[in-house]
């Protein structure tokens, strides 16, 4: 019996690390989902305080068409981005491993087949949805597949905080050439 409880306790300790580096990798893509709603929030607000140059400069027609092009496009790409990583700091549906002391009392200790464990192991997955959770009941998935889920959503927003980099990246460029085109405006008006 005691033989059974150890190895039942390191099947789990399996599963929970599992969870536990998919749950890992949920918190790092959000991480950098912040860190980019922060920078972008940074550049876009230099581009607004830039941009009572450009309306200035619009109404005195000192301003080519193509720094005004620059300008729109970076605001574009930078709101493209924000919005992308908010998109993925979104809360989600996840699932979530049950305690281990709950689980090791009310199923392993009982004496129960580890086909039955293992059911009951499926059964108790957490389904976290919208910050409350509930318990789900649904026995034809499999534990395999709630991982899955789990993994699925944070590929997903791996490739939304991929874009929403690219996006970045192209409003930091755009905004550049911009700058740089005024800057070469101004030297020109006074040559």
């Amino acid at each position: 019996m005691m033989d059974n409880i150890k190895f039942d306790e390191i099947s789990y300790n399996i599963i929970f690390e599992r969870y536990q580096r998919e749950f890992q990798r949920t918190l790092n893509i959000e991480n950098k989902a912040s860190n980019v709603v922060g920078f972008v929030g940074v550049i876009f607000g230099l581009d607004s305080i830039s941009g009572l140059y450009v309306f200035e400069q619009i109404k005195t027609g000192d301003l080519s068409f193509g720094s005004i092009l620059f300008y729109v496009l970076s605001l574009v790409f930078l709101i493209i981005s924000i919005l992308l990583a908010v998109k993925v700091l979104y809360v989600k549906e996840r699932y979530i491993v049950p305690e281990l002391t709950y689980f090791m009392e009310n199923y392993v200790k009982t004496g129960k087949s580890k086909e039955m464990i293992l059911y009951k192991l499926s059964e108790l997955f957490v389904y976290a949805v919208d910050g409350g959770c509930k318990f789900e009941g649904n026995a034809n998935t499999n534990i395999r597949d709630k991982f899955e889920g789990n993994a699925s959503i944070n590929d997903r927003n791996a490739n939304l905080l991929r874009y929403s980099f690219s996006f970045f990246l192209s409003g930091v460029v755009t905004s550049l050439i911009f700058m740089f085109s005024v800057l070469i405006g101004l030297y020109n008006s006074f040559y």
